[in-house]
């Protein structure tokens, strides 16, 4: 159970965490001594890190006589707030430049995002695909393959594309797919999927006269191309980094944090809370829900299309993350890639 902290506690915990963020390392009382500018001896030091261990922001490695913040000392060191260090403008210009840059649809420039953040920050990055509810439709085009089989291309605002292979009960021609195409674009043009989609399934329930039963095809390939934006995608680069910190050092620890990424669940739910939030969010692991992994934290920011939050970036990396260099990044890749769907879509 942690407890309230004066001043001095204060001053020697965020040193000790300043110093594990940097080395990895339990931090000695000789080493905050000279670094806290508190001008206290070792001794004294010893004292205030035995408080603050009682207190449970510390704890000692049964290996080393020095102290590692716990996960209650790095809530409390972010609930105080970080002072980000600024990116420069150079910085900012070279991560617009190398998105801008990317050929392709938004599920390209998604994982080129992903790869850049990754190799940047060094640590795991992840990305969420846009949910398509809040989003405004654009255009529909069909390409016949069979006489009963048609690929739908779904084109909505932001530059999300949505495909589905569908088979027909009955052929039909090329030109009922114009006719097709040509209805739907007027009916449903800027109007958001999920309008789109509450006026398909209201058609679908009324009493059917000719020309309903012949755009019937159309609402029903509309439907399921829509359908398959529902089913949400996270990419993942970097997951290799994860063995450069030694906190995840162990054969064991490894498979279980690589697994977590595999499985997905968790990330999907700690980038749901990005969304909701609108802004910068820290996840450590014991905010992350039952089954979290300990010693884990997430950094991540939505970005945005039509004013809305669809989707989300962030990184995932040890709880003692580089949070005043590292969420300045996030934001800027987030935030880059809000600027080319507004521009470019």
């Amino acid at each position: 159970m942690v407890c309230a902290l004066n001043e001095r506690e204060i001053h020697t915990l965020t040193t000790i965490i300043d110093l594990y963020i940097e080395t990895a390392q339990p931090v000695g009382s000789r080493t905050v001594s000279r670094k806290s500018g508190l001008n206290l001896s070792p001794a004294s030091i010893r004292n205030v890190m035995a408080d603050l261990t009682e207190k449970g922001y510390l704890e000692q490695p049964h290996t080393s006589a020095g102290r590692v913040p716990t996960a209650e000392a790095f809530t409390f060191y972010l609930d105080r707030g970080i002072h980000p260090a600024p990116l420069s403008e150079d910085d900012r210009e070279s991560i617009a430049q190398s998105l801008g840059g990317s050929a392709g649809d938004l599920t390209d420039m998604l994982r080129q995002a992903c790869r850049l953040l990754s190799d940047i920050s060094k640590q795991v990055c992840m990305v969420m695909t846009p949910l398509s509810g809040h989003v405004c439709w654009k255009r529909i085009e069909f390409a016949q393959i069979k006489p009963s089989l048609v690929m739908v291309v779904l084109v909505l605002q932001g530059g999300l594309v949505q495909k589905k292979l569908v088979e027909l009960d009955t052929p039909v021609t090329p030109d009922d797919l114009t006719r097709y195409a040509n209805y739907l674009n007027d009916l449903f043009m800027d109007k958001t999927v999920a309008q789109v989609r509450a006026h398909i399934l209201s058609e679908m329930r009324r009493t059917r006269d000719a020309l309903s039963e012949y755009f019937s095809s159309a609402l029903r390939m509309a439907k399921e191309t829509m359908d398959t934006g529902e089913q949400r995608e996270i990419f993942i680069e970097g997951a290799l980094n994860i063995v450069s910190h030694p906190e995840f050092s162990g054969p064991e620890v490894i498979r279980r944090v690589l697994g977590m990424l595999e499985e997905r669940t968790q990330l999907l739910d700690i980038l749901d809370k990005v969304m909701e939030s609108g802004g910068v969010l820290v996840s450590l692991d014991r905010e992350a829900g039952e089954g979290a992994f300990p010693g884990i934290s997430v950094i991540a920011r939505p970005y945005r299309a039509a004013e809305q939050s669809i989707g989300a970036i962030g990184l995932l990396g040890p709880i003692r993350m580089n949070y005043a260099g590292l969420m300045p990044v996030v934001t800027c890749t987030a935030d880059a890639i809000s600027d080319i769907l507004r521009k470019r879509f």
